[in-house]
């Protein structure tokens, strides 16, 4: 299965939501807390980034897949519907954990999971600030990914570098803005970068090794 094919069958589950940036904006204005924006909009979520006209999602996929270690454990920080994940959990060997601080999120992460009978995957609901716990140990994960905002960026590279064992890899979004910044924090705690992916519409993601 392609990246390709895998957003074709995806898509066709859901409905094109052409109002989605319109109603994150009511939500993030009406709701107190961004769990609550969240929880508010994963119903239209897959819909939104399935009928996306650009083809960066497959992309995404695909470049995802060709830097992913087959090892132990992978972990999606912050993994909204588990959409990534789906695609991932069936083409790389190795045990994936889903997080979220979004229990709606995950509720529609965890039927993607039945739906697609991934046996090697399993969704928690957490915040970046609940690790390193019994789910996820200090110096466990082979691979951690995270394609959205982060909002305190130097405290959850401090956490992520805690989760990660020696060589493990850190894929991340840095380009929406410090990017300078962002990046001595990682070489300061170690990070050697090894690459990035540029897209047509959306930042790129930059792949970093731990050292």
């Amino acid at each position: 299965m392609s990246p390709e094919d895998y957003v074709e069958r995806e898509a066709d589950l859901f409905c094109p939501v052409p109002n989605y940036n319109s109603l994150l904006a009511d939500a993030e204005r009406e709701e107190t807390s961004l769990g609550d924006v969240f929880n508010r909009m994963a119903p239209l979520h897959d819909g939104y980034v399935l009928h996306s006209p650009s083809s960066d999602f497959a992309q995404m996929l695909a470049y995802l897949e060709s830097v992913m270690p087959c090892g132990s454990l992978i972990v999606d920080a912050g993994c909204g519907t588990g959409l990534h994940l789906g695609y991932l959990a069936q083409k790389i060997r190795s045990h994936f954990i889903g997080y979220d601080s979004s229990e709606n999120m995950i509720r529609y992460a965890n039927e993607r999971k039945s739906r697609l009978h991934l046996d090697n995957v399993e969704f928690h609901v957490n915040a970046h600030e609940d690790f390193p716990n019994a789910t996820i140990s200090e110096g466990s994960a082979d691979c951690i990914y995270s394609l959205y905002s982060i909002p305190d960026f130097q405290k959850t590279v401090d956490i992520f570098s805690r989760l990660l064992r020696r060589r493990g890899k850190l894929i991340i979004d840095l380009y929406k803005n410090d990017v300078f910044e962002k990046e001595k924090i990682l070489f300061d705690r170690g990070f050697e970068k090894i690459g990035d992916r540029r897209f047509p519409t959306r930042p790129p993601l930059a792949a970093f090794e731990k050292y």
